[in-house]
């Protein structure tokens, strides 16, 4: 009775530190983090600028029109100047995609896009965007895919 009592509390021993064991092993594996989220490869991109313009990027649209165009796959597009200048901005972009083309205006710091602007695949569309400040400073967003060109005066 003793010996098997002994091989019973030994078996459950066994089983406590297996378990133990496997449930380190897992906390492990959860601790582990991803180095890289996703690749961009030159082909994947014809770019204007990927990241928001500087402060010190501006084009004052009094000194006449700011022109930009762009190709991506993955990576949403900005042009690469704030503009400024204009209460009223003019703008002629042409969608050489056979996706609709998504483009947002942005005042410098805000979370919310002041207009979206959305044009057919394989089209041109012109507009004009009102309201804006004249003083303050504004930059494009073109989501991704996206290829276009155009312009702001």
């Amino acid at each position: 009775m003793k010996k098997s009592k002994k091989l019973v509390f030994s078996m459950m021993a066994g089983t406590m530190v297996l378990s133990s064991n496997v449930f380190a092993a897992d906390l492990t594996v959860i601790k582990e983090v991803p180095t890289q989220v996703e690749s961009i490869h030159s082909s994947d991109i014809e770019l204007y600028a990927t990241y928001k313009p500087s402060e010190k990027d501006i084009h004052n649209l009094n000194n006449g029109k700011m022109t930009f165009y762009g190709t991506a796959n993955s990576v949403d597009l900005y042009t690469n100047n704030h503009f400024t200048g204009k209460s009223s901005v003019s703008y002629e972009i042409a969608n050489k995609s056979d996706k609709k083309l998504v483009a947002k205006v942005y005042k410098k710091g805000s979370l919310f896009a002041e207009k979206t602007i959305t044009v057919s695949p394989n089209a041109t569309q012109y507009g004009t965007i009102s309201g804006l400040s004249s003083s303050e400073l504004y930059y494009i967003r073109f989501i991704a895919p996206c290829n276009f060109s155009g312009h702001v005066k």
